[in-house]
């Protein structure tokens, strides 16, 4: 996210591996969306610069 340009105001983050799937799981229920704002620009972001602003489960979808 730090290399995405200023001028890009949304970006999805999709991924899976090791490090992030464990991340994920013990925070999610599988196939969730979450939605996150971030203050500043993308090479500034770091811990508590975004807030959860949306959480979707697959649940919520049936």
């Amino acid at each position: 996210m730090s290399r995405c340009p200023a001028t890009v105001s949304r970006l999805m983050v999709v991924g899976y591996n090791p490090g992030l799937e464990a991340l994920l799981v013990w925070l999610l229920p599988t196939a969730s969306l979450v939605l996150v704002e971030l203050d500043g620009s993308w090479s500034s972001v770091g811990q508590g610069s975004g807030r959860l602003v949306e959480l979707v489960t697959p649940r919520q979808l049936s």
